[in-house]
């Protein structure tokens, strides 16, 4: 399990962002761009807040396993916690935990380093993120 705090869009901690000595880590959080419900309809809407901050590492977490499914969760955690990009107090803090979740250096860190030993071909086993763009 990880506690998880929001930034935005300046990549500052946002102003209603969950804080404290138990945050470990934080992830974007302010104008998520998600599934909604409108009424009984189904829509899309941007929101804000640490739910969907919790949703960045989530997904990463799963990123990793499907990259390797060898680790264990305890090993997940790890690898993110420690690929994150430290921001404010140098050092873990009470904002943004250890750091602002960094995706590409946590699953560069997690390729199991077997798979270019096997020979697979260029571009097996690689996983793109969407780009987003506003």
């Amino acid at each position: 399990m990880l506690a998880v705090g929001a930034t935005g869009l300046d990549d500052g901690v946002w102003a209603q962002s969950n804080y404290g000595a138990w945050v470990d880590v934080a992830a974007p959080g302010v104008t998520i761009y998600s599934t909604a419900l409108d009424g009984a309809q189904h829509t899309y809407a941007s929101m804000s807040g640490t739910s969907s901050a919790a949703a960045f590492v989530s997904g990463l977490a799963a990123l990793v396993l499907s990259q390797n499914a060898a680790l264990s969760a305890t090993e997940v955690q790890a690898l993110i916690l420690e690929n994150v990009d430290d921001l404010g107090a140098p050092g873990r803090d009470d904002y943004y935990g250890y750091g602002r979740l960094n995706a590409y250096h946590t699953l560069a860190a997690a390729a199991p380093a077997a798979s270019e030993a096997q020979g697979k071909p260029e571009g097996q086993g690689r996983i793109y993120l969407p780009a987003i763009v506003r």
